[in-house]
């Protein structure tokens, strides 16, 4: 859980800015969204394989995009 102590002469924005901070870093925010509404297992294997895909398909049009260019060393014929 997000703890956050005033320190001496801290002002009250800088102490909610290093609280959300911290809720944002361990996670909270997101584990209030995931829980918010009730998800099957099937449901969730479901959602977890479509993320796969997803990733999958990103990488491959990234991979697509980078200019394929070989150096190729000529060595010296003696």
């Amino acid at each position: 859980m997000a703890v956050v102590i005033l320190r001496k002469n801290e002002n009250i924005t800088t102490a909610l800015l290093r609280f959300h901070q911290q809720v944002l870093r361990e996670g909270i925010f997101q584990e209030i969204v995931k829980k918010r509404y009730y998800q099957s297992k099937s449901e969730a294997k479901r959602l977890i394989k479509l993320q796969f895909l997803r990733i999958k398909k990103r990488r491959k049009r990234r991979a697509r995009k980078k200019p394929k260019t070989q150096v190729t060393i000529k060595q010296p014929i003696f």
